[in-house]
């Protein structure tokens, strides 16, 4: 389904976008799932307002380098399934991530650092988003895959242009 690539085509919002991709293995593990998503990921910061001036692309970069040359590849497991309380009670499966906490303050301060301070509307949470369009549809237990990766590189992308997507590696020396 392009439900999400539809959804990026329509914002106009300018952002910087940094995600950890799921692996394919993820998407057949869920593959019960209806309508499941074509681009799914882990979002670990998101900056809206983000008006690429400057070289702030460059800035961002910088930033994001820096961070994850400071951490191993990072274990992640999810835990349960749940609905987000947004309008469009997007159905999601949520995630423990080692050292997740430390990881995402350690990007914003550097992203802070390097670029300037910025509004967040969300602190890490953890979630993959399976199905924004479930509503107020029922799941069961039934529906929760127990599954396991490791997050070796994240994506950083800019103003929802997946051609704009660059990799970083996580090749650092803190255990992530």
């Amino acid at each position: 389904m392009n439900w999400y690539k539809e959804l990026k085509a329509k914002s106009e919002k300018k952002c910087a976008f940094i995600a950890a991709l799921m692996p394919k293995s993820f998407y057949k593990k869920y593959s019960h799932i209806e309508d499941l998503g074509d681009d799914l990921h882990m979002t670990i910061l998101y900056i809206e307002d983000f008006e690429d001036q400057d070289g702030d692309r460059d800035k961002i970069l910088k930033a994001v380098k820096r961070v994850a040359s400071k951490y191993y590849p990072i274990k992640c497991k999810t835990t349960a399934l749940g609905v987000m309380g947004n309008d469009s009670k997007t159905f999601v499966v949520n995630m423990n991530v080692e050292n997740g906490a430390e990881f995402y303050s350690d990007l914003v301060k550097e992203v802070e650092k390097e670029w300037h301070e910025f509004e967040r509307e969300y602190d890490f949470l953890p979630h993959v988003s399976l199905n924004y369009q479930k509503g107020e549809k029922e799941f069961s237990s039934e529906e929760f895959k127990d599954f396991s990766w490791t997050i070796n590189k994240i994506a950083v992308s800019f103003n929802h242009d997946d051609s704009t997507r660059e990799w970083v590696e996580l090749k650092g020396e803190k255990s992530g």
